[in-house]
């Protein structure tokens, strides 16, 4: 639920009950490559706790807002992942660097010259509160505050695999 000013530019959202401020500002952009050049002004609004604010109309007039929180937004430690996938000296470590992982979840394979074998998948997974059957996590939740981030699911809970007794590993990209 978004509150707007005489423009129709967003101030704030409510959340939990209460009015949370909007961050906006105003960004120029150049259009083409002419010369003298043209600029296109465009609010970018964010809310404080999720993330950027747009908005889209139904073909009906009717005027829908979201906000879109993603775990890439936040810091995280892939380049010391992959650096640690460069030094490892078994499958451990390799399972190890794995947990540095936060964003983009891949499927991944290790092997050893040793001849262990591991597979794991890993990325910060959010936690959320709310009526998760009602309303899946992949879909538009609301933002009222009943479905936040309660935090990440454990590295230990994460799907991992090491040297099975059938002596291979097979994977696919689905939802794990």
């Amino acid at each position: 639920e978004v509150t707007e000013d005489a423009d129709g530019k967003p101030i704030s959202v409510s959340f939990k009950g209460e009015q949370v401020p909007v961050n906006c500002v105003t960004h120029q952009f150049r259009k083409g490559h002419d010369d003298p050049p043209e600029y296109l002004e465009r609010d970018l609004c964010f809310v404080p706790h999720h993330g950027p604010l747009f908005e889209t109309e139904d073909g009906a007039g009717e005027t829908y807002w979201y906000s879109v929180r993603w775990t890439g937004m936040d810091p995280s430690r892939e380049i010391d992942a992959f650096r640690a996938y460069q030094t490892a000296r078994s499958v451990d470590d390799q399972l190890k660097a794995i947990e540095l992982v936060g964003t983009g979840a891949q499927n991944m394979l290790f092997a050893s010259v040793e001849g262990d074998i591991a597979y794991s998948s890993h990325a910060d997974i959010p936690i959320r509160g709310g009526d998760l059957y009602a309303h899946p996590p992949w879909m538009v939740l609301p933002g009222t505050g009943d479905y936040e981030w309660e935090g990440y699911v454990p590295a230990a809970d994460m799907p991992r695999l090491k040297n099975p007794p059938q002596g291979f590993i097979v994977t696919a990209n689905n939802y794990v």
